[in-house]
């Protein structure tokens, strides 16, 4: 499937939203610009580009994703931050309900995993230089 090309871009939409404590009254709403991606793109899609561009056979392209989602899950389960070269970094974030004290917090407090990913520098410096399109 050859993904359409629109207008160059990161699509927003403007969204009402009303300020933290102020309550839903119409004079305390503000609007706000919020991604809006265009559609999803498969690993498929990345295969074939990456295939296209430097002539590796798509199976071999899956397997390396393969074999390096498989080793970035293991080192995260591990404990370690995982740099993934050019895009950046990947590590745990854990949210837990409170104690009293060290002494009585205990791992089954822990309720929430979350992956943080910050992305590598190219990366950022190609967003800060990506243009905007506005849809409706």
């Amino acid at each position: 499937m050859k993904i359409p090309r629109l207008k160059n871009g990161i699509t927003y939409v403007v969204v009402p939203k009303t300020r933290p404590g102020e309550g839903r009254a119409t004079a305390n709403i503000k609007y706000y610009a919020q991604a809006k991606a265009r559609n999803e793109i498969s690993t498929d899609e990345i295969v074939r580009r990456v295939q296209s561009q430097y002539r590796i056979p798509d199976d071999m392209v899956k397997e390396v994703l393969r074999a390096v989602a498989g080793a970035a899950a293991s080192f995260l389960s591990d404990g370690y931050t995982v740099q993934l070269f050019g895009l950046g970094f990947i590590r745990v974030s854990l949210g837990s309900r409170p104690a009293s004290s060290p002494e009585e917090f205990s791992h089954s407090m822990i309720t929430r995993r979350t992956i943080v990913f910050t992305p590598a520098k190219e990366i950022e410096r190609k967003l800060k230089q990506a243009s905007y399109v506005r849809i409706m």
